[in-house]
């Protein structure tokens, strides 16, 4: 899904974005930006985009950030009267988990304004550099930045990780360790060892994570029946299901 802003008042004029990502005083939760500039037959730079993140690259969200004005002039249409001075628009694009959280976010009666706005400072916020500290992570977001996002958190894109299952462990190994092993078990013929031998003899954790932890607990709730399948099928190479 796409969500814009439009702005006809240049609240937060386009060069002073520009100026502040050249200069590196900026947080985002992308690696890079790119700035793209449009010209005409003269070489006079008519308009610029930012973009923040990529869709070509499949990433679940991006910013872009135009002249929506100088576009609909280059493509000879009339704007609406409130933006025929000034029309700078800040669009964002969701897709795949991040759409379906900002769906949701709506679903659940928050506004469209503060879930935008709420994901723009999660990509993006404009800094003011200290003299004093170099880490950017403690300098303070400009005054007007603030003012023109006016939300103060940032959306949580984030979901609850889910535990893998028994069933699910098993056929994670069956994919992606077996194989290894399988490596390894024919070079430790080629270079005179027996890898199993290895395996035994490697040094293992003395203690269990919390989450290895609890899925020992689960393993004891399984009935003979259910563990004879599932080795079945892991022996035999086949999907493991519950």
């Amino acid at each position: 899904i796409d969500i814009a802003l439009d702005d006809n008042a240049e609240t937060v004029p386009f060069e002073k974005i520009e100026n502040k990502l050249r200069a590196g005083h900026y947080r985002s939760s992308k690696r890079t930006y790119n700035i793209v500039s449009q010209s005409n037959v003269n070489k006079e730079i008519k308009s610029k985009s930012i973009y923040l993140g990529s869709r070509t690259q499949g990433q679940n969200v991006f910013l872009r950030i135009y002249d929506k004005l100088a576009q609909s002039l280059a493509k000879g249409v009339i704007p609406p009267k409130e933006f025929r001075e000034s029309w700078q628009r800040y669009e964002i694009v969701y897709s795949k988990d991040y759409a379906q959280k900002a769906v949701q976010a709506l679903l659940d009666g928050e506004s469209v304004e503060k879930t935008f706005k709420q994901t723009l400072r999660t990509l993006l916020e404009l800094l003011t550099p200290s003299e004093t500290e170099s880490n950017k992570s403690r300098w303070k977001v400009a005054p007007f930045w603030d003012d023109f996002l006016q939300e103060k958190e940032k959306f949580d894109f984030s979901t609850p990780q889910r535990e893998m299952t028994i069933a699910q462990s098993l056929e994670w190994l069956r994919k992606y360790v077996v194989p290894m092993i399988g490596l390894f078990e024919q070079m430790g013929k080629e270079n005179n060892f027996d890898f199993y031998d290895v395996l035994r003899e490697a040094r293992k954790p003395d203690k269990l994570t919390k989450k290895q932890a609890r899925m020992l607990m689960k393993s004891k709730t399984i009935d003979a029946k259910t563990w004879e399948k599932y080795l079945k099928k892991f022996i035999g190479g086949y999907d493991i299901h519950e």
